[in-house]
């Protein structure tokens, strides 16, 4: 109790320490408190509505505890957060909501809950955000085109939803971002050709949705990219030839789809590099060779 004494204290750290029970409640009489961690402990409890009172919050890191329950409607007072992580706990209800209040924010993540609710419309006023992460819940709900308004985003990591519709093809303005992940989201329609403006892009990972139609030629631009996951869709027609320009491409994984035809020379040339003079650049390449489509001799390095 004698914490809740420390009026003036802005800097509060008690992470990793095995602590247990709830949230000692003095510490909501902390009004200075700007950085306030308590991850990696084993609290078990809500966040009480008196956290509204911590208004100066640029830091709350309580993940890896066993927190339940929605978040209170006073947390949308905490304006000025800048990193929030409330990731694995047991949380509840929504959080986009109150995420969008915090136009101050640059980090987020808060996956692996049970957080309900959609993406709203107002995530395109985060203007300094750099990390959004809400992977493993349960938001719904179509994808804003606002997301396009996100150019500083560098990981949007949204995978293992359920969300409906098509990937807005707005998402091509977030020209800084390196990891995007909305695989198993339930998502349908085309893959969009936008994709292919985001030069920056290392991981591209759309695997185990309902997404149709061809694969768009404009993929080859994507000149960063690492790791290309297609795999578990509906896709159809012929693996672009363009993709052979990808020479950063270590992993390329569109088997389960309806893809036919041969694959081209140019992209099986990222796997017959002669190793006595470079690696192999593409290291793991999956389609489904032993069906529609035919691969050259040690090209693909699995067969479905």
């Amino acid at each position: 109790t004698e914490i809740g004494q420390l009026l003036s204290l802005k800097y509060l750290n008690i992470a990793k320490n095995s602590l247990n029970g709830p949230i000692p409640y003095h510490l909501y009489n902390l009004e200075n408190l700007e950085h306030l961690l308590m991850e990696d402990n084993q609290m078990q409890s809500t966040i009480d509505d008196r956290i509204g009172n911590l208004n100066k919050l640029q830091t709350l890191s309580v993940h890896d505890n066993y927190l339940v329950g929605s978040l209170p409607k006073s947390f949308q007072n905490l304006v000025k957060m800048k990193e929030l992580y409330l990731h694995s706990n047991e949380f509840t209800g929504p959080i986009m909501e109150y995420v969008v209040k915090m136009t101050e924010l640059e980090e987020a993540d808060n996956a692996n809950n049970d957080f309900t609710g959609t993406m709203p419309t107002t995530i395109g006023t985060l203007s300094k955000l750099r990390y959004l992460i809400t992977s493993n819940n349960l938001l719904s709900g179509t994808l804003p085109t606002e997301l396009g308004q996100l150019t500083n985003v560098e990981q949007f990591i949204n995978h293992f939803n359920s969300f409906s519709g098509r990937i807005p093809t707005e998402i091509g303005n977030m020209n800084k971002v390196k990891w995007f992940k909305l695989d198993a989201c339930g998502l349908e329609g085309d893959v969009p050709s936008q994709l292919g403006r985001l030069t920056e892009l290392e991981l591209l990972d759309l695997s185990k949705n309902e997404l149709t139609g061809t694969l768009p030629t404009e993929l080859g631009s994507l000149t960063s990219i690492e790791s290309l996951q297609l795999y578990n869709n509906q896709l159809n027609g012929r693996i672009p030839s363009e993709l052979g320009k990808l020479t950063k491409l270590k992993q390329l994984l569109l088997q389960n789809n309806r893809l036919g035809g041969t694959v081209d020379d140019e992209i099986c040339d990222l796997r017959s590099r002669d190793r006595s003079q470079s690696p192999v650049i593409l290291q793991e390449f999956r389609v489904d060779c032993k069906r529609e489509i035919k691969c050259p001799d040690e090209c693909c390095t699995a067969c479905n």
